[in-house]
């Protein structure tokens, strides 16, 4: 989006003319047009901005968020082409043995989060929260960047707090690889943003209201005035400098928010952000699961309807989850409840609307060192600290889940997710109406096996983080220094 059509032409053309100013390298120019144009329009926050950069080029202020430039191009070796075409051939082979190597690499360098939010179980309890450290990053990293084209660094935290952030960005960086992550946006400052542009990363913003009640009731911990700033922050640096960077924005659509859908749409426009991602309401067994929106399907598919419609008259690319069905199930019930509401004995034929790509071509590297096998996913396939990860790669364990993920009884946690990518399309609700009683109980006493081998390996963890604060001396951060 360009300056507003109603600012004054001369502030127009000052702001323009301390943006060339920046990119030829003059920030004392830079300015003194930003100034001139603050005397006409003192709250233009296009000058503002622009002149609260230009004072931090002049100051030369080192920062930690200096991740250096992505190579020209992004260069694509030969060995990482022919990676990707053998992954693709696996893919549509069948294939449980993939001779192509991730392409897409998650790493969960950490498990703290300043953000306490109600829909996430940071929100509500203390939790272990833990660093990754140095020597199992590199390890991991060695074995996977030859062929890596992208590399999402979120896991179960706050990625941009983490204490290897920095280090892990420059080394994806230097190495040609994309980086990608979720973000709360509490850490996006101007040197943080431009960081990112420089290195054409692709983040996505977590923003779960369109307005300021909405936004910090939901996202607790946050502040609407500081997510504001950072989206006009966003959208400035990435006018002044351009490149190949990409902002979206995830939306967890539920019954607090649903109704502002159309909002956020407008609001993705005015900061010229590249997606709207529309995200279904995840269950996590707790009372704050009445908020999913399959208990309203009607008023949630109007507000999708609506914000389509505004997405179309905007131009803003919006992905949202397929309609609602009427009578989704609910996961809270009892298994003699749901018995009693499924309507068919055995599932529906092709009740999958797609197939997933991701146990071929994905791999997510948890903070512990265990291996997973897509970013929705934690299931265990091994562990770096005791094998190499080709060896993990075509385990055993990898070659059954790519066999499992086609068959009438996926993975539990492939069957509810709510990834646009994974076998339900973004949402799971449709497809658990069309199960079967048959497939429900299974999956009912695979759940129970699931929740006591997980409890068996939680027990004796040390709960040391809550709300965004260290409760106890934490082992994790003594390895700082490493």
């Amino acid at each position: 989006m360009s300056l507003a059509a109603d600012v004054h032409p001369t502030v127009r053309r000052a702001i323009r003319c301390g943006d060339e100013a920046i990119r030829d390298h003059d920030p004392d120019s830079a300015a003194a047009h930003y100034r001139e144009a603050l005397d006409l329009s003192p709250d233009n926050p296009d000058a503002l901005i622009g002149l609260e950069y230009a004072d931090y080029l002049r100051s030369k202020r080192p920062s930690r968020f200096d991740f250096g430039l992505s190579p020209s191009g992004a260069p694509q070796t030969q060995l990482k082409e022919e990676n990707q075409r053998q992954i693709e051939l696996d893919f549509r082979s069948g294939t449980t043995v993939s001779k192509g190597f991730p392409v897409n690499g998650f790493f969960e360098h950490t498990t703290r989060c300043n953000f306490y939010c109600p829909h996430c179980t940071k929100g509500y309890d203390p939790y272990f929260a833990q660093e990754l450290p140095r020597d199992r990053l590199n390890a991991t990293l060695e074995e996977l960047l030859p062929r890596l084209k992208w590399a999402c660094i979120t896991g179960f935290g706050e990625p941009t707090i983490g204490e290897r952030y920095p280090e892990l960005m420059r080394k994806l960086v230097g190495e040609g690889v994309r980086p990608h992550f979720n973000t709360n946006t509490s850490t996006l400052t101007l040197p943080h943003i431009e960081a990112l542009v420089k290195c054409n990363a692709h983040v996505t913003l977590s923003v779960d209201g369109a307005t300021k009640e909405t936004f910090e009731t939901i996202r607790a911990g946050g502040s609407w005035e500081k997510l504001i700033y950072s989206l006009h922050a966003i959208r400035r640096i990435r006018a002044i400098l351009a490149g190949g960077s990409s902002f979206e924005v995830t939306f967890v659509a539920m019954r607090k928010n649903i109704d502002e859908l159309p909002e956020m749409v407008r609001l993705v426009h005015r900061f010229d952000l590249d997606l709207l991602r529309v995200q279904d309401y995840y269950f996590y067994d707790i009372e704050y699961d009445n908020q999913s929106l399959r208990y309203e399907p009607e008023r949630a598919n109007r507000r999708l309807e609506e914000a389509e419609q505004v997405a179309r008259d905007l131009g803003v690319a919006l992905l949202i989850p397929p309609r609602y069905s009427m009578g989704s199930p609910d996961l809270k019930a009892s298994l003699w409840k749901k018995a009693l509401t499924t309507r068919r004995i055995f599932p529906a034929r092709k009740r999958f609307p797609q197939s997933c790509k991701s146990p071929w071509q994905e791999v997510k590297i948890l903070v512990d060192g265990r291996v997973a096998p897509c970013c929705f996913s934690d299931t265990g396939m091994g562990n770096i600290q005791k094998d190499s990860f080709e060896k993990i790669w075509n385990g055993i364990r990898y070659r059954f889940f790519r066999w499992r993920i086609r068959t009438i009884f996926p993975p539990r946690e492939c069957r509810v997710c709510h990834s646009s990518e994974g076998i339900n399309k973004g949402n799971p609700a449709n497809v658990l109406l069309k199960e079967g009683l048959l497939v429900k109980v299974f999956y009912y006493l695979e759940h129970r096996i699931q929740k006591w081998f997980y409890t068996r390996r939680k027990k004796g963890e040390v709960k040391n983080y809550y709300k965004g604060k260290w409760l106890r001396p934490n082992p994790a951060v003594q390895s700082r220094s490493e």
